[in-house]
């Protein structure tokens, strides 16, 4: 539709510098977090219209089209007029199904897949195409707008964003089904598949007339879904989109980009088509990075998001193999991932197949954890930033009660240690999803976020409302951090991306990571270290070890962090002001003191993560390598020494037990002594943690006689010593560990007169250090 003369014009989002610098440090006021989600939603705006567009062109103005008896459901764009006109109405309602992170999930999933980006299709594209009906139907019932609405119902289940899941209707993989809107203040909603149908009133509706209650399970329905007249929906409802491609009468929605404020998005809607369907100029979406060509359709160029932007959050030191598509996993899980669920497709439980006996449809609702309307989704189909599609597993009431009582905790306990964090958890996070993680028994919990799903974070149960807190904390900062990066780019554009040659030390990860990684970790773990900071005095005699090691430990990581940002060249201006930001509010926490056993275990955990890092990843060039083996053998000094280069070898990443093993020393000392390490390096590892460097030096000792070329021994070796025996040859062996692997690996290649077991590699490295700096 034509903007009309009182339409209010197009006015970009702008982030004042102050709100830069506030979001920086932590202490974004309400507003400044309202207007990231504002920018957010007018991202969603504009990939909606862009669906829109893209799905009319492809189909011929048919949305969707006939799939093996599924029938027909009506264009796109009719969907877009019910949404047109429930803005009209009840903005909030429209609000409260588009604020749902699934939305946006399935929105830029389904971009993709009309691009050509996605290689497998686990839905027909007619029932994709069909969840923006979803999507109005659920606009119109939560506003009370009459309307007949036929929407995807996949294994029987039927998707209301924002809302919850109603089914099963149908026994088919997919079918369509008919929403009966009738307005306020008359009967329930009438929701009828193929085989059942069912009658739903939300919270708020008349109450029902029959003393059933809420939903009921009507009589069989057979056949096909009445329709009525070509251009009307068949009840009275919303008129279609007029022939011709004008549009229905009445104001539809300002556009969402500039209604209110400068800056904010204020209560616009919904974008209007233009008369005709064809395509108004907008905007580029912020994470677009491919600028248009004359001749070239750019509508909707969102590119490819990794599926997770973080991991796992409950203390240091719980790595894993390299996860590409997990990025800034502060504590990734021991061992393998646990392997994803299947597709959708391939899951019994969301309703019933052929040949098996159909349960009764009924409503299940996104359950509440919070007042202020945080929500668990356990249902929704888009809900996983991994699986196209995923199974509904409703929640026991007892696994409820545990979600509700952690999540509480911890709001409680944010709001009194770290108010900033607080607001910014209410203002942001929209849903919870729950995530299957064989164990909270090792202290451990599985947390995700994407950049495609604002709003949404994925975790497992936390064990205590101390780690929740910890947990959203972590992710918030994510969202944040997304959201800034859509309004302000942050890294230079030639320099952010992820090719190798940009790759570097992540204090949290095993792998090596591109420069955004590497800034949210920053972020997100600045926000975490502030949380142990402020807890530490309240966690009481059994918990402030714990707070003191986490907050030692994430200090020091932070500031290695920021460190090599602030070294390279991937910052912009704005980038180097929001990082310096972080930075001085590090340099506030110098001198906050750590008991000693926390401060020694947290000094050697972040040195043995930085040294194993560089042994794994980086090298010197074979010639070099050969120079100094050759000056070696000949007893010449060794000569400038040569750099480093990044060579990734994520095949010798291990996984972590120093981190756990230094958790249970602090929190749980009973189960620490019944430990002693099932191989050499956890038994080694564990020595040091009791603070037994005798034994840790004697078990080091026998690593090495195994394995005589093994670096990581050397590393550890030699942080069992006491700092006081540390000469300059320990220092270099901790941190140039590659150096000295690369000359020892050339050496022993040629074995000579040291054998085959190469020489010394603190000798070697004695005679390294003599270099001229």
């Amino acid at each position: 539709m034509t903007p009309g003369p009182d339409s209010a014009p197009l006015r970009p989002h702008r982030l004042p510098a102050a709100s830069l610098r506030a979001i920086a440090r932590g202490s974004a006021t309400a507003a400044d977090l309202r207007l990231l989600r504002s920018a957010q939603r007018s991202r969603l705006l504009l990939v909606l219209r862009a669906l829109l567009t893209r799905a009319d062109r492809r189909s011929g103005g048919t949305a969707a089209a006939p799939d093996r008896g599924s029938g027909v459901i009506s264009s796109a764009e009719s969907a877009w007029q019910l949404l047109a006109t429930v803005q009209q109405h009840a903005p909030d309602a429209v609000d409260t199904v588009i604020a749902d992170p699934s939305v946006m999930s399935w929105a830029l999933r389904l971009l993709r897949r009309l691009r050509g980006d996605t290689p497998a299709a686990h839905a027909p594209l007619w029932a994709d195409l069909a969840q923006f009906h979803a999507l109005a139907a659920a606009a119109a019932l939560h506003a009370g707008v009459p309307a007949v609405v036929r929407v995807p119902a996949h294994r029987g289940m039927i998707w209301l964003p924002g809302t919850g899941l109603a089914g099963p209707v149908s026994t088919r993989r997919w079918s369509r089904a008919e929403i009966h809107v009738p307005g306020p203040g008359s009967a329930p909603t009438l929701i009828r598949g193929e085989s059942a149908e069912l009658r739903l009133r939300l919270p708020g509706d008349p109450p029902a007339p029959s003393a059933a209650g809420g939903c009921s399970a009507g009589r069989a329905f057979e056949g096909g879904l009445g329709s009525g007249p070509a251009g009307h929906d068949g009840a009275g409802g919303i008129p279609a989109r007029p022939g011709g491609g004008g549009s229905s009468a009445g104001p539809v929605f300002e556009d969402g980009l500039g209604s209110g404020p400068a800056g904010h998005d204020g209560a616009g809607g919904i974008p209007a088509r233009p008369a005709g369907g064809g395509k108004s100029a907008r905007p580029a979406l912020e994470d677009d990075p491919r600028p248009g060509s004359a001749g070239q359709d750019t509508t909707g160029d969102i590119p490819a998001r990794p599926a997770f932007e973080d991991g796992r959050c409950c203390g240091p030191g719980h790595d894993t193999p390299a996860r590409p598509a997990l990025e800034d996993s502060p504590y990734p899980v021991p061992g393998h991932p646990t392997p994803a669920r299947p597709a959708l497709e391939d899951d019994p439980r969301p309703g019933p197949r052929h040949g098996t006996r159909a349960r009764p449809p009924t409503w299940h609702p996104l359950p509440r954890l919070s007042p202020e309307g945080l929500r668990l989704d356990p249902l929704t189909p888009y809900r996983d930033f991994g699986v196209p599609l995923r199974a509904p597993t409703p929640l026991s009431p007892s696994r409820l009660a545990q979600w509700r009582s952690r999540v509480t905790g911890a709001a409680a306990l944010l709001a009194r240690d770290v108010p900033g964090e607080a607001t910014a958890v209410r203002e942001l996070v929209r849903t919870l999803i729950p995530r299957p993680f064989p164990a909270a028994r090792g202290r451990l919990v599985a947390s995700a976020s994407s950049s495609d799903a604002f709003g949404a974070v994925a975790l497992s149960l936390p064990y205590d409302e101390v780690q929740t807190a910890a947990v959203l904390v972590h992710e918030t900062r994510h969202q944040q951090l997304n959201a800034l990066l859509g309004l302000v780019p942050l890294l230079e554009e030639t320099r952010g991306g992820s090719g190798a040659g940009h790759l570097g030390y992540s204090p949290w990860r095993s792998d090596p990571r591109p420069p955004q990684g590497v800034l949210h970790g920053v972020y997100a773990f600045a926000g975490v270290a502030g949380f142990w900071r402020a807890h530490r005095e309240a966690a009481g005699a059994a918990g402030s070890q714990r707070a003191e090691f986490e907050f030692a430990v994430l200090r020091e990581q932070v500031r290695e962090g920021i460190t090599g940002l602030l070294a390279g060249d991937a910052l912009n201006p704005a980038g180097r002001s929001f990082v310096g930001e972080i930075s001085a509010l590090v340099a506030e926490w110098e001198d906050d003191g750590v008991s000693d056993e926390p401060a020694r275990l947290a000094g050697h955990y972040c040195a043995a993560r930085r040294a194993v890092w560089r042994v794994r990843h980086l090298a010197i060039g074979a010639a070099d390598a050969l120079r100094l083996a050759t000056a070696w053998r000949h007893g010449h000094p060794p000569g400038a020494l040569p750099g480093p280069v990044l060579r990734p070898r994520l095949e010798a990443i291990r996984t972590d037990t120093f981190g756990p093993l230094a958790w249970l020393r602090l929190c749980a000392p009973g189960s620490f002594a019944r430990l002693s390490g099932k191989t050499r390096a956890e038994g080694a590892e564990w020595a040091v943690v009791a603070g037994d460097g005798v034994r840790a030096r004697r078990r080091y000792a026998a690593w090495i006689a195994h394995d005589p070329h093994d670096p990581e021994a050397w590393i550890g070796s030699v942080l069992a010593l006491p700092s006081r025996r540390r000469d300059p040859a320990a220092g270099l062996l901790l941190d140039r560990p590659e150096l000295v692997a690369g000359v020892h690996q050339a050496i022993t290649g040629g074995e000579g007169e040291d054998g085959p077991d190469g020489p010394d590699p603190l000798a070697l490295a004695g005679w390294l250090a003599r270099a001229a700096p």
